[in-house]
């Protein structure tokens, strides 16, 4: 897994903010 924890998390609270699979 090559994304850091900061990217992955923040990519957790933007699928959260906009549940849309990107």
């Amino acid at each position: 897994l090559g994304i850091s924890k900061p990217t992955l998390y923040a990519y957790v609270r933007s699928a959260e903010t906009k549940p849309v699979a990107a």
